[in-house]
């Protein structure tokens, strides 16, 4: 299994594979969330609002 996983050495016995893949799970999960409210955010705020992109992408930052 090591073979088709990346980084799947850095398992250990106090840290199993099948917990690393929890917590990656975890962070997908806040980063696809984020990336469909940045993307709502840039809509409603530049299309209908009509706020400058820049202060979008500022306040995105």
């Amino acid at each position: 299994m090591s073979r088709h996983v990346p980084f799947a050495d850095a398992a250990s016995h106090e840290l199993p594979l099948a917990r690393l893949f929890r917590l990656s799970l975890f962070q997908f999960s806040i980063g696809l969330t984020m990336a469909l409210m940045v993307g709502t955010l840039n809509r409603v705020m530049i299309v209908e609002m009509g706020v400058p992109a820049w202060w979008v992408a500022l306040s995105v930052a």
